[in-house]
């Protein structure tokens, strides 16, 4: 009978990691729709060194041989863990669904414990419906909680002057966001999410972070009127690829694609590909940015699952017991006897009575 093993991917398995192509799955938004599979040369150092990377890999085997891969990604700031690919193939692994499920499925819940081992409280993946990985993250408990689409466009040209009142965020706007993030998201999702006022904090760029995040840079925008901060948007840019998060308030839906222009230009990403996650219950949102240019791509369920972290069980003794005592009784001066309305004084007999 066949072993099935679940582990973290280790320098020796880098050869064979590259034959797990056969069936592959994009989880999340930052991985390339174009990748074919787990790249050993960006997997080479999270085996080596795992605890220098937000990456983790984890691998099954099947009597030894490796057959499928399962990549994730940590999210320090909100204290989440992101499904990144999932792959499976070997040489001699016929992928059938039913191989392909198994593998997936005995993946996944390995890479559950090991996130909530380091402190992750949540996983969240965006699977295609009826997908096999769809099946096999609802079959280790993640839940979906709402659909998303993605928009794209290569060049969003120039548009209209910006709209009155933009400008960059400053740090004293993360109460507003966070404020106007509640407004605008249904109850459900903010409880999926869980998102607090550090995911709209400014963080400054490390050199280390220069350097390992592919020089990436990031822009952070916000419509103010005399309501408030009702717009906020944050581009991110990575080579020639932007992905902009967009919040923006239903009464300032007419100001949203002159908004989204604007950030784009003054984020210096004109001519790079553009890309914005639209969730279902913004639907209006996607027709206004259509307008300027976007059109979908990609349309997904986001899935969450709730990890445990391991509880330290201190051994249990006995504790000495204390007897109860005896109430005291209190002196009182006047009493009150059954059919009379007023008080009568206590004799000094009585009140020996009720002190002992």
């Amino acid at each position: 009978m066949a072993t099935l093993v679940a582990r973290p991917l280790l320098a020796r398995d880098l050869p064979a990691l590259r034959h797990a192509r056969q069936r592959v799955a994009i989880l999340d938004w930052d991985t390339r729709r174009e990748c074919d599979g787990p790249r050993v040369a960006q997997h080479a150092f999270a085996a080596i060194a795992p605890g220098y990377t937000r990456e983790r890999v984890y691998v099954a085997l099947i009597d030894g041989e490796l057959c499928a891969a399962l990549s994730m990604r940590s999210q320090e700031i909100t204290h989440h863990w992101d499904v990144a690919i999932l792959a499976a193939g070997s040489p001699r692994l016929d992928a059938e669904d039913t191989v392909v499920l198994e593998l997936w499925t005995a993946l996944l819940e390995y890479g559950i414990a090991a996130s909530g081992a380091l402190g992750g409280r949540r996983i969240f993946a965006a699977a295609e419906a009826d997908s096999i990985a769809y099946q096999s993250l609802r079959a280790v408990g993640f839940e979906p909680y709402t659909r998303q689409t993605m928009l794209r466009a290569v060049d969003i040209g120039d548009h209209a002057a910006p709209p009155v009142g933009m400008r960059s965020q400053e740090p004293s706007d993360v109460w507003s966001i966070q404020h106007l993030y509640h407004h605008v998201t249904p109850r459900p999702v903010q409880f999926a999410e869980a998102l607090t006022s550090a995911a709209w904090e400014i963080h400054p760029q490390t050199i280390l972070g220069w350097l390992l995040q592919d020089r990436q840079r990031q822009y952070q925008s916000v419509l103010e009127t005399v309501d408030g901060i009702v717009a906020y948007s944050r581009i991110t840019r990575r080579h020639r690829c932007a992905r902009i998060e967009l919040l923006v308030d239903p009464c300032a839906l007419d100001a949203a694609p002159a908004f989204v222009a604007a950030t784009v230009a003054e984020s210096g990403a004109h001519g790079c590909s553009i890309e914005i996650i639209i969730p279902e219950y913004r639907a209006d949102l996607a027709w206004k940015v259509e307008g300027i240019g976007f059109d979908a791509v990609a349309d997904r369920i986001a899935l969450v699952r709730h990890t445990t972290a391991p509880a330290t069980v201190r051994e249990r003794f006995a504790a000495p017991a204390e007897g109860e005592r005896a109430p005291k009784g209190v002196p009182s001066y006047f009493c009150s006897r059954g059919g009379s309305t007023c008080g009568a004084v206590v004799s000094a007999r009585d009140a020996q009575r009720m002190e002992r």
